[in-house]
């Protein structure tokens, strides 16, 4: 699976568009962290017949960081029994932010298509856990986020 990671401290816009060829088999996963800076992404993809398309993205944001994602995947009437599936798990440090706007067109019901958007904070709970286990708040945190990536 190719693995994208967007980790520099500078903005970054990255915009591109696809098509899927019949029974192409596709498993995209990012890794964007956005340090007090600007990561937007703007996918486009198109889906043929009997093609799988998995697309998973892993977020965090601080230090005022903002990560925007536009997803979309078009899947026309002559495009039946496709796989499709969006993924997106975001954690948010500090007055960061993540916004996520996933966009399914589809024109035909033989496919199964399913997506995902879990973004939160770290949860105090989790990291008074850690630290009764002996970690320091820091490496609490740290656990707790690369739990996520991995």
């Amino acid at each position: 699976m190719p693995l994208i990671r967007l980790e520099s401290k500078e903005n970054q816009v990255i915009s591109s568009s696809h098509i899927l060829n019949e029974k192409e088999i596709q498993k995209i996963r990012y890794i964007i962290i956005a340090d007090g800076c600007l990561k937007k992404i703007d996918l486009s993809f198109s889906l043929s017949q009997s093609c799988q398309f998995h697309i998973s993205f892993s977020c965090i944001a601080k230090n005022k960081g903002s990560i925007q994602i536009f997803l979309k995947n078009d899947v026309s009437s002559h495009s039946p029994h496709c796989v499709l599936s969006q993924t997106v798990n975001g954690i948010v440090l500090d007055s960061s932010s993540i916004q996520v706007t996933p966009v399914m067109n589809i024109a035909t019901s033989k496919i199964n298509a399913s997506h995902s958007i879990h973004i939160g904070r770290v949860e105090k709970d989790k990291i008074f856990y850690l630290m009764n286990k002996g970690f320091c708040k820091e490496e609490a945190i740290s656990l707790l986020i690369k739990s996520l990536v991995e």
